[in-house]
């Protein structure tokens, strides 16, 4: 059986959908960038040296 990830559309303004095109890297989807985003809030970003 395949797992089928469900997919949520959000609405954002302009601004942030620039904002979010900034932080892309190249290839990057808006998925990514919102997780890498959020895991860096959370302190779970690379290079981060707290236990």
């Amino acid at each position: 059986m395949v797992s089928k990830k469900l997919e949520k559309t959000i609405k954002i303004t302009k601004e942030t959908h620039a904002r979010l095109k900034r932080f892309a890297r190249k290839d990057e989807t808006f998925d990514d960038v919102i997780n890498r985003l959020l895991d860096i809030a959370e302190g779970k970003n690379e290079g981060n040296n707290q236990s």
